[in-house]
């Protein structure tokens, strides 16, 4: 089990009933205790936000990627809404 500092810039699943998608928030742990950390949304809708999450729903952010050779039907990652959600290139605009 991966073990998580103070101040580490992670992203916390979250997995909505009645949703068919789940999503990844970029969040930093203000404190653990075992398999629980507290982690804090910083640009939530509501402000502030501070929860209790397991480990097991934390995940490293992953590195900057440089993007390139895009083509329709590839599954991404896209941030929407404050948060990492699946999607799937269905057009490429120009090669930028």
């Amino acid at each position: 089990m991966r073990r998580y500092r103070r101040g580490d810039q992670v992203e916390v699943l979250n997995t909505t009933k009645g949703t068919l998608e789940d999503s990844w928030h970029p969040a930093r742990i203000v404190g653990s205790h075992g398999d629980v950390c507290t982690v804090r949304y910083d640009g939530h809708a509501n402000g502030v936000v501070e929860e209790r999450v397991l480990v097991r729903c934390i995940r490293p952010c992953p590195p900057p990627v440089e993007f390139s050779n895009w083509s329709r039907g590839d599954l991404v990652h896209v941030f929407d809404d404050s948060a990492w959600k699946l999607g799937t290139v269905l057009q490429v605009l120009d090669e930028k």
